[in-house]
């Protein structure tokens, strides 16, 4: 018996180191995240916020700051006003009148800034806000002309305010 858990032991104990391996720095993939479908893919201490279409031409945006970046495609840092560094890694999605809400994750006490990729076209009408999923969330409407930049900070309670 003793010798049947001892080949156990040491069965199990090969079995443990071979998993322990490292894969080598210069063999391993960085893989970038898929953009948010819910709150659900939001850190739990992290605030769940959403970008939703109202009006205008449909809108190619990228987020810069927010805590589940999707790109290596780095941004910042900058510091608007009264807001915290924006620093990260672009969030990219499309807003439109058929595809209305794209979900985002934020920091509390935390800053991000969200751009208006089009070069051409008219402005966009967006409402932003970091209490997705909440009865009555707190928001901000916004209007991007083709290139325009909006910044804003995240407070403690997932409130959006614009940097000024």
């Amino acid at each position: 018996m003793m010798l049947s858990f001892s080949l156990v032991l040491t069965t199990v104990g090969c079995e443990k180191a071979d998993l322990q391996k490292s894969i080598p720095f210069d063999q391993a993939k960085i893989q970038n995240r898929d953009v948010p479908d819910d709150c659900d893919d939001c850190p739990v201490t992290d605030c769940c916020c959403g970008v939703e279409y109202l009006s205008g031409a449909s809108v190619n945006l990228w987020l810069c700051g927010t805590s589940v970046p999707t790109t290596s495609i780095a941004c910042g840092p900058s510091q608007p006003g009264n807001c915290f560094e924006i620093e990260g890694f672009i969030l990219p999605f499309n807003v439109n009148n058929s595809d209305q809400f794209k979900y985002f994750c934020m920091s509390e006490d935390n800053s991000f800034y969200i751009q208006n990729r089009n070069t051409s076209g008219g402005s966009t009408t967006i409402r932003i806000t970091c209490q997705a999923g909440q009865l009555g969330p707190q928001s901000v409407d916004v209007e991007l002309g083709p290139g325009n930049s909006a910044y804003y900070s995240v407070n403690d309670e997932c409130e959006v305010h614009a940097c000024n």
